[in-house]
Formats: C-alpha cells, sequence, structure tokens
C-alpha cells in the first residue's frame, strides 16, 4: 500500500486519539471507526485501515476532525488514498463512495474497484466549498448524487456485496513527489512450459506498488506487470515459442519512473508442446476436451491465460456457429461446457471467444475432437494398428488411399496444430481422398471403425 509524507496538519479526534495527516495506519487506525456493521482492524500486516464484512447498505468507516478540513483552497483540496477488496471475483466491479459531512451539508464522491486490483484514489474537490467536520468512506454503495469532485464515477448499486476492504495512506494536498527508486529487487523462475515461462518478482518501494519490465530477443520483445510492494509478484511471460532458449532481463521501477539499481539476468529453454487432440495450449489459451463415463458427453474447456481485467462469460461455438449453453467458470480464467447427445465417433470442432474490459477480445481457433478419445498416443505418434488400416502413399501429392477391412465410417485430417483441415464421410472398406490442397508437411489421419477411434500419420509432399 502506498506510503505518503505529510502533506497538511489536521488535527483528527475519536475515541480519544488524537493525530495529524495524512493517515499512514502504521499500528494505528487514526481514530477510525466503522458504522453500520463494519468491523475495523489494523490489518494482517498492522499497517492498514481493514474493513471486514460490511454488507449492509451503507456500511462505512469515518472519522471526525478535532479542526474541520477546510476544503475552499483549491491548491489543498484533492484526497488521496489507496483502496483494495481482498475477497472479489475477478472482474467483479464495486462502488464506492467518499462523503465529507458536518455544517453546510455532504460533499460526496463516487469510484470503483475491480477485483482485487489495488485502486489508487484521486479525487479533485471543487474550489469554495467551505470546511466540514467529518469524513466517511462507503464500502458497498449505490450511487451517491452529486459529484462535488472531477474523478468520480457512479455506477450499479452494489450494497448488497459482502467483503473485506483495506484502505491506506489517506492524504489531501498537492501530489508529492517521489525521487526513492524500489529496493530489494530479486527475480527467480518459478515454472517453465511451452509457451510461457512463469516467474516470481519482488521488490519493495514507499509508493506501495512496483512496475516491473521483461523483455527478451535483445529487448525486441517486452510485456510489463505490476505488483504490490514487498510481495511476491508470480507471473507468467507469454508468448513464448516451445524449445527455444530465451534470455530475460528484468528491471524494477515505481510509477516515477525511479528505477531500481539492479536489474535480473535469466535464462529459460521452454519445453517441447505436448499438445494433442484432448488438451494442449497455445501462447494466449489452453483448451481440454474429456469423453465423460457416459458416453455420450463430452466436456470442453477453454482457459484464457493472459491475465486480463474485467473479463466476462466467454461463449463457445461449434464450428458451424451454432452456440453451446451451460459455460461456466471452473476456476481463475478457465470455463467449461458439457456437450451431450453424443455418440462414439462424433466429431466436435470448438472455439471460444473471450471478452474483457476496454474492448479486448479473442477468438481461439476452432479445436477438433472425436468422442471416445482418449488421447492415449499424442498427435503425430501413430496409434496401435489393430484394425489393419492402410494409408497410401506417403508422401502423397495428390490423392491418399485409405483402406480397412471394416468399414470406416468417416476420415477426417488434421494438422500438427490439431486443426483441422479436411473431413470426408466414407461408410466403406476403402475410398480415395483429395489431398492437393493441402500444405507441404505432416498430418495426423484420424479414422472411425465400429465405433473405435484411430490415427495414422501420413506426409503431403
Amino acid at each position: 500500500m502506498k506510503k505518503i509524507t505529510l502533506l497538511c496538519m489536521l488535527l483528527v479526534t475519536s475515541l480519544g486519539f488524537s493525530q495529524e495527516l495524512p493517515f499512514n495506519f502504521e499500528g494505528t487506525l487514526h481514530g477510525f471507526i466503522g458504522d453500520g456493521g463494519p468491523g475495523v482492524t489494523n490489518g494482517p500486516g498492522n499497517d492498514v485501515l481493514q474493513a471486514v464484512a460490511g454488507v449492509a447498505p451503507w456500511d462505512n468507516v469515518q472519522v471526525t476532525f478535532a479542526s474541520p478540513i477546510d476544503l475552499s483552497d483549491d491548491a489543498n483540496n484533492t484526497i488521496r488514498f489507496t483502496i483494495q477488496s481482498t475477497t472479489a471475483a475477478s472482474g467483479e466491479v464495486h462502488q464506492h463512495g467518499i462523503s465529507f459531512q458536518g455544517g453546510g451539508g455532504s460533499l460526496e464522491a463516487n469510484f470503483q474497484t475491480t477485483g482485487t486490483d489495488v485502486l489508487n484514489v484521486e479525487l479533485n474537490f471543487n474550489a469554495g466549498l467551505g470546511s466540514r467536520e467529518k469524513m466517511v468512506i462507503f464500502t458497498d454503495v449505490g450511487n451517491l448524487g452529486g459529484i462535488a469532485a472531477t474523478g468520480g464515477q457512479a455506477g450499479n448499486d452494489t450494497s448488497g456485496l459482502s467483503g473485506t476492504y483495506i484502505i491506506d495512506n489517506i492524504s489531501i494536498g498537492p501530489d508529492p513527489v517521489d525521487n526513492v527508486a524500489p529496493t530489494a529487487f530479486t527475480a527467480t523462475i518459478d515454472a517453465i512450459g511451452a509457451f510461457g515461462v512463469e516467474v516470481l518478482l519482488n521488490a519493495t518501494d514507499d509508493s506501495g506498488s512496483v512496475d516491473y519490465d521483461i523483455s527478451w530477443n535483445s529487448g525486441a520483445n517486452s510485456v510489463q506487470t505490476t505488483g504490490t510492494s514487498g510481495v511476491e509478484k508470480s507471473f507468467t511471460i507469454p508468448g513464448l515459442t516451445p524449445s527455444t532458449n530465451y534470455d530475460f532481463v528484468f528491471t524494477a521501477a515505481d510509477a516515477t519512473g525511479n528505477t531500481a539499481t539492479n536489474t535480473v539476468n535469466l535464462t529459460a529453454t521452454t519445453t517441447a508442446d505436448a499438445s494433442n487432440f484432448c488438451a494442449g495450449q497455445t501462447a494466449d489459451y489452453a483448451y481440454t476436451y474429456e469423453t465423460l463415463a457416459s458416453g455420450t458427453e463430452v466436456k470442453v474447456t477453454f482457459e484464457l491465460l493472459n491475465t486480463v481485467s474485467g473479463l466476462a462469460t466467454p461463449s463457445f461455438s461449434y464450428e458451424d456457429t451454432t452456440p453451446i449453453t451451460g459455460v461456466t467458470l471452473v476456476s481463475g480464467q478457465k470455463y467449461e461446457a458439457t456437450v451431450t447427445g453424443l455418440e462414439n465417433g462424433n466429431e466436435l470442432s470448438i472455439r471460444a471467444h473471450f471478452v474483457w474490459a476496454a474492448g479486448g477480445q479473442l477468438f481461439t481457433d476452432y479445436r477438433s475432437y472425436v468422442t471416445g478419445d482418449d488421447c492415449s498416443g499424442s498427435a503425430g505418434v501413430d496409434t496401435e494398428n489393430l484394425l489393419n488400416v492402410s494409408v497410401s502413399p506417403s508422401p502423397a501429392k495428390n490423392e491418399l488411399r485409405v483402406s480397412a477391412q471394416d468399414m470406416i465410417k468417416n476420415v477426417t485430417i488434421y494438422n500438427l496444430l490439431g486443426k483441422r483441415v479436411k473431413n470426408v464421410t466414407l461408410n466403406k472398406n476403402e475410398g480415395v481422398i483429395d489431398v492437393s490442397n493441402l500444405n507441404t508437411g505432416i498430418y495426423i489421419l484420424k479414422y472411425t471403425i465400429n465405433n473405435t477411434v484411430g490415427t495414422k500419420k501420413f506426409i503431403k509432399e
């Protein structure tokens, strides 16, 4: 949480306390009390104002000043503080408000938090508003009405939401100058995948937060993330290529651009891509298919790997654009749906459409799967050919001949990324498939015989 230096000298009194602004809550509540339900404590670190379980409408924390706050001076009537919900769901918006009360009526402003993101509140109250004796910070409320400060946000009534909130570093006046760079900066590798590397970042800064920059390919690629001061930040570097060596450079800075004196250099080699028809991932998302015990249902999941703010429930759809109902959240940014009414050997080709705040969106590839396939062999590896299936020639130029002792129900061809490129219904023991329009490379031919699914690999020249 942000620690702000002294900005103005205002005395506060409540429950016998007498202190000066700013409120940094280092081992003291500065006279704040809870009203309407919230309990107030100094939180786990004994250095914040923590309001717990405020669920009733207009629950708040408040303090009464011994000397009223003078909001008449336009140069010194901007209030700043940090607030964070520690219990909100990802993307969940909470409506809050602040009110200065006393003689002359209430002066109020709205603001909002999203999920568990730390919000740096800065509200500039208008000039000539006079003095007020009490400051009230509401937890979850509706629209406060007339906004007396710039930067206010009016939204939906969230007074029914429960939650725990951390408030810190309340100050009034001009923004202080920060000249102190982050210290104790460390970066380590925690896990390595095919398309990303998870790292652990940590640094300490008096502003309360640290901005981390990660670059590779001699600075040609970079990504940024922000963490709380003194708290280890787990972050996955996205967009990497399987089986590739990377040299990463890590730096840490605060919001005003003060950079830590040390940089950290780490090397990692991504793993091989183990994706198959049942499970896998790209740089942006992961997917799984599973035929359930009934044999007539398939559970499909898609997970957005890049962390975003304000993610809405994605839509799943078949390749013919028919929507799939019943998409539910599993955890984090992972969602699932169950497709019913299937038979062994039915093919599914499904994609997800993720949409998040500020217009961000991602359409995944169509990922194909055949009901009943347990992917005991990975894509690109021949399964045991118990059905005496023959595929020739390989390499194939224009035509591929497929034959078996029993009737072949259907044949589907995939590239090594799992994308379906051709589908043919045979319903006979032998057939010829036109592959002239396929690009040169290795392909997987998946077939269904007597409700049994098998695969063969072939080369297109």
